[in-house]
C-alpha cells in the first residue's frame, strides 16, 4: 500500500481506525509528513467509485484546509475535483453516530460528530 492508498483506506473504513476523529488525524500526519500525490489519490478515489467515500474524504479535506495555522496544504484543485465525486445523497460523517447535524451543502454531509476533536488537544 502506499500513503494516498492508506488515507482512502482510513476514510472508508473509520471504524477500524479508532473513530472519524481518528481517522482525520491520521490524513493530517500523511499531509504533514509525507508528500501527498494528489492525482494518485484521485485516480484511487475514482477507481474506488463510492459517494459516501468521496464526500466524507472531501469534508475532511476541506476542515484541514480551513485550519488557520494552515499547516495543511490541500490545493483548491483537489477539493473541487473531490467535489465532482459528491453525489445524490446525503451521509453522515460518523454511520455510527446519532443523524442530527450540521449539513455541509458542498459535501452532502451531515457533521453529526467533531472529526477535529483531536486537534485542540494537539
Amino acid at each position: 500500500s502506499d500513503i494516498e492508498k492508506t488515507v482512502l483506506d482510513c476514510v472508508d473504513r473509520y471504524d477500524l481506525c479508532g473513530g472519524i476523529s481518528e481517522a482525520t488525524r491520521i490524513v493530517s500526519e500523511a499531509l504533514k509528513v509525507e508528500k501527498i500525490n494528489w492525482d494518485k489519490l484521485l485516480d484511487y478515489l475514482r477507481k474506488v467509485n463510492t459517494k459516501a467515500l468521496a464526500q466524507r474524504l472531501g469534508f475532511i479535506l476541506e476542515k484541514l484546509s480551513k485550519k488557520k495555522k494552515n499547516e495543511f496544504k490541500i490545493p483548491e484543485l483537489v477539493l473541487d475535483r473531490t467535489e465532482r465525486f459528491v453525489g445524490q445523497y446525503t451521509y453522515l460523517l460518523d454511520a455510527g453516530a446519532s443523524d442530527e447535524g450540521k449539513l455541509s451543502k458542498r459535501w452532502r454531509i451531515i457533521e453529526n460528530k467533531d472529526c477535529m476533536s483531536w486537534y485542540r488537544h494537539a
